[in-house]
């Protein structure tokens, strides 16, 4: 009986084992996109980070990996100085989930954001996100951070 259940444990985190290091991957993943593409606007990386049949849900930016580089080709030429700062990341399986703040300028309030993710064989392949401005007018002294 012991050495079935041990059997059963073994077997169990031989299962659960590449599923840590998956989501460490596509963690890691994540925050090199924001580094290299977000934050260094450089959209060569985003040809090799996004997979060919890139699927976005967001309905400002076009579907595809070449409808992302235009779209933010054209953001950081009306916004030079944005960025997105990452404040959370969680992963599971091939999904990802990140709580960022975007901002315009240094002087810009900015915007909070969570984008999920899904990735496949290495690449982003899928984007979600929901977006609420950063208001100065608070009821409740917390933060959205």
């Amino acid at each position: 009986m012991i050495l079935r259940t041990l059997l059963a444990t073994l077997l169990m985190l031989a299962a659960v084992a590449p599923a840590r290091a998956d989501a460490a991957a596509n963690k890691a993943l994540m925050l090199e996109f924001y580094a290299r593409v977000f934050n260094g606007h450089d959209l060569a990386a985003a040809n090799t980070l996004l997979a060919p049949g890139y699927i976005q849900h967001n309905p400002g930016v076009p579907q595809g990996r070449d409808g992302f580089v235009r779209a933010f080709r054209g953001f950081f030429a009306d916004a030079p100085q944005m960025t997105a700062t990452v404040k959370r990341v969680i992963a599971e399986g091939d999904l990802v989930a990140l709580h960022v703040l975007w901002r315009q300028d240094a002087h810009d309030r900015g915007t909070a954001a969570v984008d999920i993710y899904r990735i496949e064989n290495g690449r982003i392949a899928e984007h979600w996100d929901v977006e609420q401005p950063v208001s100065n007018k608070v009821v409740d002294p917390g933060s959205l951070f």
